[in-house]
Formats: structure tokens, sequence, C-alpha cells
């Protein structure tokens, strides 16, 4: 019985260490979010919020890519950041 309680409070800890090293860089990535401004370029970018979680193909015309980045749990939505061909930022997309 001693094992199985010590196997289920490491998995457990596990579990929370995981969430809250998420939720560290979810509300990082939602305080740098704020700072960015249309206009700015990737390098821009990058300095303020790092490598983003995904990067996608723009979904509207005039749209290059969308790069996401992980908002902090039970937020109501991603941070995206669209870019035009040249790089530089033409819609911000998350709560700012």
């Amino acid at each position: 019985m001693g094992k199985l309680k010590l196997i289920i409070f490491i998995i457990v800890m596990g579990f929370i260490l995981i969430f809250t090293n998420k939720q560290i860089i979810g509300l990082k990535n939602e305080n740098n979010f704020s700072k960015l401004k249309i206009g700015m370029d990737k390098e821009e970018i990058f300095m303020i919020m790092g490598m983003p979680n995904s990067k996608y193909k723009g979904r509207s015309v005039g749209s290059d890519s969308i790069y996401f980045y992980q908002p902090a749990f039970a937020s109501s939505s991603g941070l995206e950041v669209e870019f035009d061909s040249l790089g530089i930022v033409i819609n911000l997309i998350g709560d700012h």
C-alpha cells in the first residue's frame, strides 16, 4: 500500500509542476503581449515574446503568417500575432 501512495504522490506532483510551469509561461506571454503594437517587425516581437508555440499560414488577404503564443490557463483565447509578407505586424488577436 505504501508504494501505491508514493506512486500516486509522484504523479500528482508531476501534474502540479507541469501545470504551474505552463501557467507561469502563459502569464508571462499575456503580460508581454500587452507591449506589442501593430507595425512592429518580427525581430521586435521575438525580443519581447520569444519564439512562438506554433506558426501557421495567414488566413486573410495580406496576411502571410500567424504566430501563436500560449495564454494562461482559463484565458478566453490564445494570443496571435499576424504578419504581412514583409514581417510587419498587421493584427494582434487576443487580450491586450
